[in-house]
């Protein structure tokens, strides 16, 4: 069209095109009538399941907070006792009420110690409040995020595509591909370097629509096109499968102004920039444009999270199944220890009879130890 109008083929093109510095060099532009973004539309991924969602139901800060109490109690149950005299601290041991502020946070019983003081019932009788509070809430929010399906939108900008794993795609001999292919500098250059490594493609115009329908829809490519193209493209898709498959990034960017164009000096030109702005300022261009194409603006904010009724799967749990592993390798590595310990200190113990009396050498776990390897000494072996 732009030879046409050189060759002063055509008075004047309806069309609009964006405004560059070497197109104005060939024709002549009317007021522009709108301002065009380039964004990117991606594919939507499927809802996806976090297994890590049992961390979910409080925030950092509370678990933060939850942590902290805990040690608070901790420390006020086993310190305090020893401001008291000597014959009043001998009724509990410091292992008891440690256990108890535990095991009420993890919603056990506790023996009941009636030689407690007075002030110990009260600091556990508040703990148990607080972590009643803290559990009855916990619960009821996890329920709800085992109840939620995630679906990923993980491309939002153009920085997000360089250090993503996935193919950029833009229309050959377009100002987008021009801008972005002749940067020095920036996330543009940072984009054009992906052709090195096979993640920067163009295409001709016949390929756009097979493009985002086959390789956008999978996944694992991108599309960059002026919005309103990409919105359109969007609602026609919507309306034809009745699906949100995909999702504009939010970043908007290479900001252009599209005008009519006509030739050289052309009478035609100061004529339709005035009704141009008419039309603009009577709000018909945006309201022609939304009600060209149907559905134009049912995907253009589409949810991030659907909610679904079914069983629980190990997909949902395996996040809970690491921490349990987790904890089971801990307690065999800190079982080991104790085991070495306990065999150090027998060894040592049985080697020095003059400093252990008899009592000491022929304690109950001192001889299970030497049981377990048969290192019993005489005296054991007789006892």
């Amino acid at each position: 069209m732009i030879g046409m109008l050189v060759r002063e083929e055509v008075d004047i093109s309806l069309g609009l095109f964006l405004i560059t510095a070497g197109r104005a060099k060939a024709v002549d532009f009317t007021f522009p009538i709108d301002i065009m973004y380039n964004r990117m539309i991606v594919g939507r991924g499927k809802p996806e399941v976090d297994p890590w969602s049992f961390l979910h139901p409080l925030g950092p800060l509370v678990w933060a907070a939850v942590v902290t109490a805990l040690v608070a109690v901790l420390a006020v149950m086993t310190v305090l006792p020893f401001c008291l005299e000597t014959q009043a601290r001998r009724y509990t041991g410091q292992m008891v009420r440690a256990s108890s502020c535990v095991r009420v946070l993890l919603q056990q019983d506790i023996s009941p110690v009636r030689t407690w003081w007075v002030w110990e019932h009260v600091v556990l009788g508040v703990w148990m409040l607080t972590t009643l509070v803290l559990t009855r809430s916990y619960t009821g929010n996890l329920v709800s995020l085992l109840a939620v399906r995630y679906i990923p939108m993980p491309i939002q900008s153009l920085r997000d595509v360089v250090n993503h794993p996935i193919t950029f795609l833009v229309q050959e001999g377009t100002n987008q591909a021009y801008t972005i292919q002749t940067a020095k500098s920036g996330v543009f250059r940072d984009i054009s370097d992906l052709q090195k490594k096979g993640r920067f493609q163009t295409f001709d115009t016949s390929e756009l629509g097979s493009n985002v329908d086959v390789k956008v829809r999978r996944g694992d490519h991108i599309l960059i096109n002026v919005e309103s193209m990409t919105k359109m493209m969007m609602a026609q898709d919507f309306s034809a499968t009745g699906k949100c498959d995909f999702y504009l990034a939010r970043e908007k960017f290479i900001t252009s102004m599209a005008a009519m164009t006509g030739p050289k000096d052309s009478s035609f030109i100061n004529a339709f920039s005035r009704r141009a702005i008419a039309v603009i300022e009577a709000g018909l261009y945006d309201y022609w444009l939304s009600s060209y194409t149907p559905n134009i603006t049912s995907c253009l904010n589409p949810p991030t999270t659907m909610a679904v009724k079914s069983s629980l799967s190990l997909s949902n749990i395996w996040g809970t199944l690491v921490v349990y592993v987790a904890g089971l390798a801990v307690s065999f590595v800190v079982f080991c220890f104790e085991l070495i310990y306990s065999h150090l200190r027998c060894q040592y113990m049985r080697t020095n009879d003059s400093t252990f009396g008899p009592r000491q050498q022929d304690s109950s776990w001192c001889r299970y130890v030497h049981t377990l390897d048969g290192t019993l000494g005489p005296r054991q072996k007789h006892n």
